[in-house]
């Protein structure tokens, strides 16, 4: 006999995943294709090192995972699981380190110990982050979706908008701050770093969310990325909805609509009466025919291109070598005059005492070509051990005597071996994505229709600029627009 589910998920990834938990949380019954991945954590000289330092904010960062994680009963579960930042974070040049505190006087005094008479001016373009930030919340909380797609929701938006003037308008944080490059480099540098996903088309409302997490010390180290797609399909299993451990096979549709999607393991076709797909081309195109309708799809996919990707090296130290005072989260700056793209500009993440050692995580994002998006074009060629001794070396600024209590060393990116089944060849590495902002906010890329009726697409792509809070929005707002085709009005509300 043919099953049938109301919602059919083809994908693991964050958004997908969001998307369906809330959909099973509101009644319907969910399947969620879940195929093996390679985890973003894996063992290093007895302890977790991680690909990719993930900064996820904690909940209360932004209204829609506020909600989404309520909706899901998830909050406890979530603070259990990240681990609070000293307050904010350290920007380190060759000879000088700049501590940024979330106490005003604090700050003020460490400004003041370094940049003497910058003071007001500092406080001024933090009091700017500030205000737009907490401006901007009325619109993520409304209950109007940030992609409107009917007269209603866009009347909603539009309404939503008039009473937010920071919304419309935003604030341009990305040029100068200050005539001294120390100090507009130290001012700018965790901005750049979660930022340059949009680097040629930065929406001013995104980036003042970004900001405004950055200076209220909301970024948190997530212990590993994994955990929260494990919390997500563990709340699809709760709500009544099932998993699979395995890709989707082909679509059958009929009249541009999804019928349902083939079980490779069965070889029968699932019923569903909505689909939720990723952003992401490859999972899409192993699911759809070759039609007119899914090439117009895959157009649509390209508004969003990989602009860069985050490269990492994982290393464990022993804990009697880092200074005392080191923050969590500290930026390595090399020359503050230049872009702070690249080696210029490395993230150091420190992770939990294991023993007498501790992990730490560089990261640092390379720009890519502009046909980095285009798969018929050859993939670059990058030195990634160059790339990695450049890192360290940035790194022993802070940390003289790194080569005594050195323990370990990896590079998480590169061709896997049977030796060294954790690595995942560099095309994979995280990508950070790069689009043309739509619409009066200069939020949204990817659209979620499709040629196809009941196909709905939801990802890092929707609201790149955005980050985790954007995942979290997008996959709300989608949760709710098939909710309310569904007639179930009042879920999520």
């Amino acid at each position: 006999m043919r099953q049938f589910f109301d919602a059919i998920v083809l994908s693991n990834d964050i958004g997908c995943l969001l998307t369906g938990a809330l959909l099973a949380k509101g009644g319907l019954r969910v399947l969620a294709f879940s195929p093996p991945r390679a985890r973003n954590s894996y063992p290093l000289a007895g302890v977790t090192a991680r690909r990719t330092a993930q900064l996820f904010p904690t909940w209360e960062a932004g209204p829609a995972m506020k909600k989404s994680l309520f909706e899901l009963n998830l909050i406890s579960d979530m603070h259990r699981r990240l681990k609070p930042n000293r307050p904010a974070y350290q920007v380190v040049f060759e000879d000088e380190r700049v501590d940024v505190s979330l106490s005003a006087d604090a700050f003020d005094a460490e400004v003041r110990r370094v940049w003497p008479g910058a003071v007001e001016p500092v406080r001024s373009v933090f009091e700017t982050r500030d205000t737009v930030f907490h401006e901007l919340d009325p619109l993520f909380e409304s209950m109007a979706p940030l992609v409107p797609a009917g007269f209603s929701e866009r009347r909603a938006l539009s309404k939503v908008l008039d009473r937010v003037p920071a919304a419309r308008n935003g604030v341009d944080l990305f040029g100068p701050v200050s005539s001294d490059k120390m100090l507009d480099a130290a001012l700018r540098a965790p901005l750049e770093f979660a930022t340059y996903a949009v680097a040629e088309s930065r929406s001013p409302q995104a980036t003042c969310r970004v900001a405004g997490a950055c200076r209220a010390g909301l970024f948190r180290l997530a212990q590993d990325i994994d955990d929260v797609r494990d919390l997500l399909l563990t709340a699809i299993r709760e709500h009544a909805g099932a998993v699979v451990e395995r890709s989707p096979g082909a679509a059958e549709i009929s009249w541009s609509t999804v019928k349902g999607i083939l079980d490779p393991e069965s070889q029968d076709y699932i019923g569903c009466s909505f689909v939720i797909g990723p952003t992401r081309r490859a999972v899409l195109e192993e699911v759809l025919p070759e039609s007119r309708k899914e090439r117009s799809l895959l157009k649509s996919l390209g508004v969003v291109t990989p602009a860069a990707r985050r490269f990492s090296v994982n290393l464990v130290v022993a804990v009697d070598v880092l200074p005392d005072g080191m923050f969590d989260d500290v930026f390595l700056i090399d020359r503050p005059g230049e872009a702070l793209i690249g080696t210029n500009l490395v993230h150091a993440s420190l992770g939990s005492v294991v023993g007498d050692v501790r992990p730490v995580t560089l990261d640092c994002i390379l720009s890519l070509p502009p046909d980095a998006g285009d798969e018929s074009q050859p993939e670059p060629v990058v030195d990634l051990q160059a790339i990695g001794r450049k890192m360290v070396a940035l790194f022993r600024r802070i940390v003289p005597f790194l080569d005594r209590g050195l323990r370990a060393a990896d590079i998480p990116w590169g061709e896997p071996t049977r030796e060294r089944p954790h690595l995942v060849p560099w095309r994979e590495a995280p990508v950070q994505l790069a689009g043309e902002p739509r619409g009066d906010l200069g939020l949204f890329g990817v659209p979620f229709e499709t040629p196809y009726k009941n196909l709905f697409v939801v990802g890092s792509g929707s609201l790149p600029s955005l980050g985790f809070e954007g995942l979290f929005q997008s996959a709300l707002d989608l949760a709710m627009r098939i909710h309310r085709s569904a007639g179930k009005k009042d879920v999520l509300s």
